[in-house]
């Protein structure tokens, strides 16, 4: 079932037939079984969910392998933390009628400043919130770091390096600034995706494709709306090949630990790429579109071409004659 994207966004006959494989019964039957936080957070979920999912994933629906990957990925303590969030939301959602009317009543005892009146609505609330949170036991730790907002690509690199391992929640703060809480710890990582998209990091350690070459005025790389990797060169020296993959090493962990907190790092990657991590391939679909380069990617695509025919049929011994025969290819095309 791995087959090849076939270009970026448009999807591919064999997601066309993933679709088609999912069972609603058996997608049904796994929600039903996360849905007892007793087997999830003791691990004695029935042993048919981990070989079906293992051995026949596209037959589960995408929402419940998601439920089931945070259900069983990340140790007891976030599988409890994530079974009573989910039974929360089902309380939550029993009582959306009446922390609206609260929320009503709050909103005109505020506008018309009756302080009695916003105190009874308060303590109101906060007796649904109690009824809503009764059954928890405990709450996900969390670890506190502070940042800098003038250095804030080093400070995150020290922090994903350091927190990497860690198990419990990360929020962040930022120096010299009084904010926190989830709010805060999102705008860290909108600032860090920011950062990495900075024309002077891009010039200092080149990481992204970008075609239409240029900066725009807040300083930001210009590119044609998804980031793909710049590939190294062979001479590039071995700093840059350890700095560049020490980016993405950073990249990753950033994203990861984002998503297992449930934040967003807003970088718009392509889908090719995103193909790729996870142990795809691509076809020359994947190339872009006719014109899109201004011809230098299908220059590049024929000249690989001529010159993977050229040694087939010349079957070069000497290195050097080869590199003759590059080059001559080369110039000839790029003329």
């Amino acid at each position: 079932m791995g087959g090849a994207c076939d270009g970026e966004g448009a999807p591919s006959s064999a997601d066309t037939l993933r679709r088609q494989l999912v069972s609603p019964r058996l997608s049904s039957k796994l929600q039903q079984q996360l849905g007892d936080a007793l087997a999830v957070t003791a691990g004695a979920l029935p042993g048919w969910c981990e070989v079906l999912l293992r051995r026949c994933p596209d037959l589960f629906s995408p929402g419940s392998r998601a439920r089931y990957f945070h259900a069983t990925s990340f140790g007891v303590s976030r599988a409890l933390h994530w079974s009573q969030e989910q039974g929360v939301a089902a309380v939550r959602a029993a009582y959306a009628e009446e922390l609206a009317a609260l929320d009503r009543a709050r909103l005109e005892a505020e506008v018309s400043s009756d302080a009695q009146a916003l105190a009874e609505v308060v303590e109101q609330v906060a007796e649904v919130e109690d009824r809503i949170g009764r059954d928890r036991m405990g709450a996900l730790r969390s670890d506190i770091a502070r940042v800098s907002r003038d250095a804030l690509l080093p400070s995150a690199e020290r922090l994903m390096g350091l927190h990497a391992g860690c198990a419990s929640a990360l929020e962040v703060q930022f120096e010299g600034e009084s904010g926190f809480g989830s709010g805060v710890t999102q705008n860290f990582y909108s600032a860090v995706a920011n950062e990495l998209l900075k024309a002077k990091h891009q010039a200092e350690l080149p990481l992204w494709l970008a075609e239409h070459a240029g900066i725009d005025p807040e300083g930001f790389i210009s590119h044609p709306g998804s980031l793909f990797p710049r590939p190294l060169p062979p001479e590039a020296p071995p700093a840059v090949r350890e700095a560049v993959r020490g980016r993405f090493r950073f990249l990753g962990r950033l994203a990861a630990k984002a998503c297992r907190d449930d934040f967003i790092v807003p970088l718009p990657l392509s889908l090719d790429f995103l193909h790729l991590v996870r142990g795809g391939s691509l076809t020359y679909d994947a190339l872009p579109p006719a014109g899109a380069t201004g011809g230098v990617a299908s220059a590049y695509a024929a000249v690989a071409c001529e010159l993977a025919a050229a040694d087939a049929a010349a079957g070069y011994d000497d290195p050097a004659a080869r590199r003759s025969a590059a080059a001559a290819a080369a110039a000839a095309e790029f003329a």
